[in-house]
């Protein structure tokens, strides 16, 4: 039996470990899962780097849990909301409204499962932490 698996582009994409900095990226999706202990769902956000260079096109997900909302914030703001703390008294937003928006996002390496991945720590405005 010949054990087969199917590597796509984007999956050695994903593989490359990107250089810490702020990247231009555009949001593909977000979708919405059960969490890992199964209390709360957790939001995937999935971009792709879109500055140009050796980092152009690697995908990069990333996770905000519905009990945490605030980590939505950065991400929130950058696509157009003005979450200001001292002015703000709470509201919905639908996070599809953020699928196809550009965003400055910031990247860093994490050690995950005994190697290292990229991981989004920061998101700001298109072009606000990045050159055009």
């Amino acid at each position: 039996m010949s054990l087969k698996l199917t590597v796509s582009k984007e999956d050695a994409k994903r593989a490359q470990i990107v250089e810490p900095g702020w990247y231009q990226a555009h949001i593909k999706d977000i979708s919405m899962e059960r969490s890992n202990a199964g209390d709360s769902n957790t939001f995937h956000v999935k971009l792709v780097i879109t500055s140009k260079g050796q980092f152009n096109s690697v995908p990069i997900t990333t996770y905000i849990s519905e009990k945490a909302p605030s980590m939505a914030i950065p991400m929130l703001n950058a696509t157009g909301s003005n979450i200001d703390p001292e002015n703000f008294e709470g509201a919905d937003f639908d996070l599809d409204a953020c699928i196809g928006k550009d965003v400055d996002i910031a990247v860093e390496n994490e050690p995950f499962a005994g190697r290292l991945k990229n991981a989004v720590k920061d998101f700001a405005p298109i072009g606000s932490q990045t050159a055009a």
